[in-house]
């Protein structure tokens, strides 16, 4: 884990070299480590967000090359692939309405008294259940990181019609074996809502906070769409 810390901590001071060389923005920097089963190896997820726009990808040996952009005025989802030079734009449908009760969620927090301070504050565990069964379990601090934290919840709420239209083609039997992916559908965010996230634990995925900057000066070209690329709407 340290090795990963010390490592994230040298591309936060690549953010900030590169930032006297251009225009610059203020922006929060999140970097997680994350082990995902459909995953080779565990990678490194970068995630920027200004006032205005949320850049994400993946940074570190062996990370892809593809990347999102969204933008939080418009409630745009770029999909931004350098190989192919495309960029598929996810917008909101004009049906955005969804029934929640589709979807049977507890949540059941406690304080974790054994952990350390972060920036003075005692984390707290959030444990969700799904249709009465344990889903994922995340780890945060309230009240911290608001601007990251919101505009993780508004870009998951665009991506969520996507998702329901995904369960009502596949069925129930999806449903039972992706929970995760059943809230991102009728709750989507609603992790982010419990504050700042430092750990997310499911059957799938896991994601550990190694690095994290609000308000640093970063490159403004992080955040713009390449022009020169072809763009197609998602349908």
């Amino acid at each position: 884990m340290f090795k990963k810390i010390a490592f994230a901590s040298c591309l936060l001071s690549i953010c900030l070299v590169s930032s006297i060389q251009a225009e610059t923005i203020a922006a929060d920097l999140l970097i997680y480590r994350v082990e995902n089963q459909n995953a080779a190896s565990p990678y490194l997820s970068r995630i920027m967000v200004s006032d205005d726009m949320l850049c994400m990808d993946e940074v570190g040996q062996g990370s892809l090359q593809g990347y999102l952009l969204f933008d939080r005025k418009q409630r745009l989802v770029l999909s931004i692939d350098p190989e192919s030079r495309s960029v598929v734009v996810i917008g909101p449908l004009a049906d955005e309405t969804r029934d929640e009760s589709a979807v049977t969620l507890e949540i059941q927090s406690r304080p974790l008294d054994d952990a350390p301070l972060f920036v003075g504050k005692k984390p707290q565990q959030h444990a969700f259940h799904v249709q009465g069964k344990p889903c994922f379990k995340i780890v945060s601090i309230e009240g911290e990181m608001p601007r990251a934290m919101n505009a993780l919840r508004e870009m998951t709420s665009v991506l969520a019609e996507r998702h329901r239209r995904i369960f009502r083609s596949a069925g129930d039997d999806f449903a039972q074996e992706d929970c995760k992916f059943l809230v991102d559908a009728y709750r989507p965010g609603i992790e982010y809502s419990k504050g700042f996230m430092l750990t997310l634990m499911n059957g799938r995925e896991n994601r550990q906070l190694v690095e994290y900057k609000q308000s640093m000066q970063v490159n403004s070209d992080f955040f713009e769409e390449p022009l020169e690329y072809n763009r197609f709407p998602m349908p």
